[in-house]
């Protein structure tokens, strides 16, 4: 996967939306484009004074300007847990099948919650793909099995190697005794 720095740069009308750009690997999406965004954000706009929750209303008018403006298949925003009651909100929420909001402590975010809500987002982007056709490279495959084998062959004798070292110490072990 590919990641590029996109909030400076302005899409066609001039939005900023979508901090980071993830194009997945070509490998693993058989050749299609398939592209993930993480926007940033730690707006009070975001944020319920009165209760302590997340505007729902905002994060997906958000996501789906995001989504829009860089033609993305998913996208993540991550708000920071200021101002947030916690206790009544969960760090995860999802909207739509592409679109997932996570809350992380400004100054220790979670590492865990992140790296899931990457990989969440792979995912729902790769899914964007439907059904496609899976092709078996059967010459990668032998190919494989012949590098196992000959890794395998050299595994032996280094072993083998090994086992005479052993039994020529041994030896002299018991030469120097007897002398």
């Amino acid at each position: 996967d590919t990641a590029e720095p996109t909030g400076a740069i302005a899409e066609t009308g001039g939005s900023k939306k979508g901090d980071t750009k993830v194009t997945l690997n070509n490998d693993d999406t058989m050749g299609k484009i398939c592209t993930l965004l993480w926007e940033a954000k730690t707006d009070k706009s975001f944020k319920s004074k009165a209760t302590g929750r997340v505007v729902d209303d905002q994060v997906k008018k958000e996501l789906n300007a995001v989504i829009a403006d860089r033609s993305a298949d998913a996208a993540i925003l991550v708000l920071d847990s200021e101002g947030i009651d916690m206790e009544a909100h969960t760090p995860w929420r999802e909207y739509d099948g592409n679109k997932l909001l996570i809350i992380v402590d400004l100054y220790a975010p979670e590492t865990d919650l992140i790296r899931l809500a990457y990989l969440w987002g792979r995912w729902k982007s790769r899914s964007s793909i439907g059904n496609l056709e899976t092709q078996i490279d059967f010459d990668g495959i032998r190919g494989s099995f012949d590098a196992m084998q000959l890794r395998l062959k050299d595994l032996r004798n280094v072993k083998k190697s090994h086992i005479d070292a052993i039994k020529s110490i041994e030896s002299a072990g018991g030469l120097l005794k007897s002398f």
